[in-house]
């Protein structure tokens, strides 16, 4: 478990939230030093939309359990600090999402932060 329960690899909005037919919506910014593509792996319980610096980069509308990985969208992050918001539906039973970020060779990035 991790800082304010969330766990390492998901953020179960069930734990939080405990409604059905709902949306969540949660936002971070994520700072880089230079302008680089990279792969967006994403899990979510049940549908997801995900917006880097106001564009829409990935949406699946769907009912379904987490799976870490279960969509993948190349994007790019620009120099310096970018918007990160992901929206998750909810339909009934479990709620929330993940998102791995790796390089276009699948390797780990350095130097990324977050706020």
């Amino acid at each position: 478990m991790g800082v304010d329960g969330f766990e390492a690899d998901f953020i179960n909005l069930q734990r939080y939230f405990n409604v059905q037919n709902s949306v969540a919506y949660l936002k971070t910014e994520m700072w880089i030093e230079t302008e680089k593509k990279v792969i967006f792996e994403i899990g979510s319980d049940d549908g997801v939309k995900v917006w880097v610096n106001s564009k829409i980069i990935h949406q699946n509308n769907q009912e379904r359990g987490h799976e870490q990985g279960q969509d993948k969208a190349e994007v790019k992050l620009n120099t310096g600090w970018n918007t990160l918001m992901m929206k998750i539906n909810q339909g009934t039973g479990g709620w929330g999402a993940s998102l791995a970020i790796s390089d276009l060779e699948q390797e780990l990035i350095t130097g990324l932060k977050y706020r």
